[in-house]
């Protein structure tokens, strides 16, 4: 992969299609405008057959096994993109995973809006750039990173992992932009306060599954020196994504970026919001 960053801040509005909480950002690629999902919990940007057909995708041979928080795999194959972008970057020659188009698409939502994406634009090109994500203005602003000192509050482990304090613990989590709503792990389990048990649905590339969760009404987090209140949170018996030097408490989703700007720059290992 090769990125030509555009000379200047770019400031891109969000697309006017929803998906549910999550974050959709454009991108250009053939003379076509496509809306992806914000997520920096794939590790490698995933597409779906048709738009790999749209963009003139070129096929490997290479197949892949890629997991999710459903804790269920899938092999999938591989392509090259030969350009596209983002804003006024441009991305030349990303290897990405593509994936049947019925594996993308979550039905519909209570409204009977549908849940379809295009793919997910992954860590793979999110950990290039540095970003601020404003919610409320429904902008990205995107920049070429440049290196000044490491914030010791973003790192990677086959996913990014951010430091968390809760009720005087410091505890990692991993970041998940792609998932809708945060959920804790087995690791949490120990600082339950009561243990309320229910039955949830965990949605991911692989499908959705029903599991016995534990459930906390409301918690706060302090991330970045804000404090956060998140709700109705999920804590499963199992862990919810692989790390080898982490021990991670759980997910950290779309949802604890709602109501606040974020800074992601991980060439300083900054995280942030505001």
């Amino acid at each position: 992969m090769k990125i030509l960053y555009s000379d200047s801040i770019d400031m891109i509005n969000m697309t006017n299609e929803r998906f549910m909480n999550l974050f959709l950002i454009n991108i250009l690629a053939n003379g076509k405008t496509i809306p992806f999902v914000f997520d920096t919990g794939a590790s490698i940007t995933a597409i779906s057959e048709s738009i790999a057909d749209s963009v003139g995708a070129i096929s490997s041979s290479d197949l892949v096994t890629v997991g999710g928080n459903t804790g269920m795999t899938e092999t999938v194959s591989k392509s090259i993109i030969p350009t596209f972008k983002i804003g006024k970057n441009t991305v030349e020659n990303l290897s990405v995973i593509v994936v049947p188009d019925n594996k993308l698409d979550f039905g519909f939502d209570e409204d009977g809006n549908s849940l379809r994406v295009n793919g997910f634009l992954g860590w793979d090109v999110i950990s290039n750039f540095k970003w601020t994500i404003d919610p409320h203005a429904r902008k990205y602003i995107v920049e070429k990173p440049e290196l000044t000192d490491n914030k010791d509050q973003l790192y990677w482990d086959n996913m990014p992992i951010i430091n968390v304090q809760y009720d005087n613990h410091n505890m990692y989590f991993g970041f998940d932009t792609g998932n809708t709503e945060s959920m804790f792990s087995k690791e949490f389990t120990p600082f339950l306060k009561t243990k309320q048990e229910k039955k949830d649905e965990i949605a991911g590339i692989g499908g959705v599954i029903e599991e016995d969760v534990y459930l906390i009404d409301n918690i706060k987090l302090n991330i970045s020196n804000k404090s956060i209140e998140i709700k109705n949170i999920s804590v499963l018996k199992r862990d919810v994504f692989p790390t080898k030097n982490f021990k991670v408490m759980g997910l950290l989703a779309a949802d604890i970026v709602q109501n606040h700007k974020c800074i992601i720059d991980f060439m300083n290992h900054d995280f942030q919001l505001i």
